[in-house]
């Protein structure tokens, strides 16, 4: 796994993503319909993922991660 503060400009699910999310903010987005420990789930729903975690509304604590996000292409 990356060091948490590095940019992952092409990030894969196995490698990366799946590390980006902790308990509490899968919990945060099961009422969304969005199961963050899937690929599956995420790969369908990364537009909203990534706009959500880009603008700071996910994850829920105020710290966010969207420095972690730049250059993300989940398509």
């Amino acid at each position: 796994m990356a060091d948490e503060d590095q940019v992952v400009e092409h990030p894969t699910f196995l490698e990366h993503i799946r590390f980006f999310f902790e308990p509490l903010d899968v919990q945060h987005m099961q009422p969304r319909g969005i199961d963050l420990a899937t690929y599956e789930s995420v790969k369908k729903n990364a537009t909203s993922i990534y706009s959500q975690t880009k603008s700071g509304s996910m994850p829920p604590e105020p710290e966010g991660r969207s420095h972690r996000v730049e250059g993300m292409n989940w398509s």
